[in-house]
């Protein structure tokens, strides 16, 4: 059944709050893991064992929903598969969303060992500006009001990350290459999400991003099963939540809101990291870092405020 659009909203909002307070369990899981034996903090290792476990969760939430379906609505004998054009859509976008969601989700890790989960968030954010770019790459003119709010990001990330500090933080660096990850991972799921079934292609973007995290936590990182249980608070919340319930929130939400109301309604993941790390963390933003959080937040919905003008290339 589609959703309304109030109810996807709904929906959208829902996973940024649930992503903003993850950020939290994200940092606190690293530093949990850096006072183990490993002695550093464990960013692949992490992702692949939160996204293995929300995998799990949904591909078991999948078979139920399956087998619920056969018991009250049996396949007649004559009924048609799916088309094999939705299967090929479902398999090309769930394995392209999780080898850029393993690329966003490592790189994302990997700055919240140095930085904040309130820095994190908004810079995190950022991929709502990066989007329209993506969109002129592929064919778009890009309108003044995304050149204004760029620019209004640009001078909020200097703000929040340079200003007051004796060096940049390599964490925000790394963080903001994750922005720019995420914006590819929102057009290929706002591509897919309407043309297949919601909840297989999250499993399979989860499952896609969990192997390869594994994958490379034992090659690149000094794995231990000490390490690996040092943060089963924070693991459980960020497989749970973050990501089985988050992300496959966003999937379905995507399947039926408007590009641009799922930007901005995920986008304020920022502002409920930066809540989320006060509340929790006691990391306290001076009046330079909340200005510069303005200016973030306030480039991410300028772009979304106009559409782009049309596209460079002619109607056919």
């Amino acid at each position: 059944m589609r959703l309304s659009r109030y109810s996807a909203d709904a929906l959208l909002l829902l996973a940024a709050f649930i992503w903003g307070v993850g950020f939290v369990a994200q940092r606190v899981a690293m530093d949990s893991m850096a006072e183990t034996g490993a002695k550093v903090a464990l960013p692949l290792l992490f992702t692949g064992i939160r996204y293995s476990l929300g995998a799990m969760l949904v591909g078991a939430l999948l078979l139920l929903m399956k087998a619920r379906e056969k018991r009250v609505t049996p396949r007649e004998p004559n009924s048609s598969p799916p088309p094999t054009n939705s299967r090929r859509i479902l398999w090309i976008g769930g394995l392209a969303a999780g080898s850029i969601m393993f690329l966003g989700s490592a790189l994302q890790q990997i700055g919240l060992v140095t930085t904040t989960a309130g820095n994190a968030g908004f810079i995190t954010g950022l991929y709502v500006i990066f989007v329209p770019f993506l969109c002129a790459l592929l064919g778009q003119r890009l309108g003044w009001h995304v050149w204004v709010a760029a620019s209004a990001a640009l001078i909020g990330l200097y703000l929040l990350s340079v200003v007051g500090k004796p060096h940049i933080n390599t964490g925000d660096i790394w963080v903001l290459a994750c922005a720019v990850v995420w914006s590819a991972h929102v057009i290929v799921i706002g591509w897919a999400a309407p043309r297949v079934n919601p909840l297989e292609l999250a499993l399979i973007q989860m499952v896609i991003t969990g192997v390869l995290g594994l994958i490379f936590a034992f090659a690149l990182e000094p794995v231990t099963l000490e390490a690996a249980l040092a943060a089963p608070g924070s693991i459980l919340f960020s497989a749970v939540f973050a990501v089985a319930i988050a992300f496959t929130l966003q999937v379905v939400g995507q399947a039926a809101a408007p590009p641009a109301h799922a930007a901005i309604l995920m986008s304020l993941e920022s502002v409920f990291a930066a809540a989320s790390g006060w509340a929790c963390l006691d990391e306290h933003l001076g009046v330079m870092q909340l200005i510069g959080s303005a200016l973030m937040l306030g480039g991410a919905i300028l772009v979304q405020t106009q559409p782009l003008t049309e596209s460079r290339r002619s109607p056919s």
